[in-house]
């Protein structure tokens, strides 16, 4: 208090604005504005506008990297995209897998996409099942009959037998000759293998 009148101290002012748009008068010392492109927190000198909010990241080494939501027009200063430019890792479009025990950290791979090439089943059948895009269905039992003499010299009746045959299924072919059978699967592609995600960008610290 002095001579009857009470002193309030006034109040640190707190602005926030595109960058460009502080201003620079009817300002105190201590004054804090936050720029809103750049995501940073300004501190008013006196004189000038200082970042603060660098200094939040002043422990934070070179070379970290971290995930940024915010737009890449905004990446704050002292923050850099991991775009491949500068020496920087080139990590857009690419999702991150923990380097292996003594290796250090760089190595690139995976694809985004996958065929898968035809191959071959074989072994002995005898009668079974295939199941297919042509519907479930058996392959086994006579396909014909045939007479054999018999020991006395007299004939014998109709004895079903096996012939060696083929059958083709959508999709497969199944190839049947005596007892063995080889299925050469059709090739696949899939287009895209990833599972579900969200995009963020990587930024480094330099």
């Amino acid at each position: 208090m002095r001579d009857g009148l009470t002193i309030i101290p006034r109040r640190t002012k707190v602005l926030s604005s595109l960058k460009a748009a502080f201003p620079t008068t009817g300002l105190i010392a201590g004054d804090l504005s936050f720029a809103t492109d750049e995501q940073i927190l300004y501190r008013w000198s006196g004189a000038a506008w200082s970042a603060i909010s660098s200094a939040i990241s002043a422990g934070v080494p070179t070379g970290a990297i971290i995930m940024w939501s915010g737009l890449l027009t905004a990446i704050p200063t002292g923050w850099a995209l991991c775009d491949g430019g500068g020496g920087r890792p080139d990590l857009r479009s690419r999702f991150i897998q923990g380097a292996a025990a003594g290796v250090d950290p760089g190595a690139m791979g995976g694809a985004t996409a996958k065929t898968t090439a035809g191959h071959d089943h074989g072994g002995a059948t005898g009668s079974h099942n295939h199941g297919g895009a042509t519907g479930s269905h058996d392959h086994g039992g006579a396909t014909g009959q045939t007479d054999v003499s018999g020991a006395n010299g007299g004939t014998g009746e109709g004895i079903p037998r096996m012939e060696n045959h083929t059958h083709t299924i959508a999709g497969a072919t199944a190839t049947i000759a005596g007892a063995t059978a080889t299925i050469s699967s059709a090739t696949d592609s899939i287009a895209d293998i990833r599972p579900l995600f969200y995009d963020l960008a990587f930024i480094i610290k330099t």
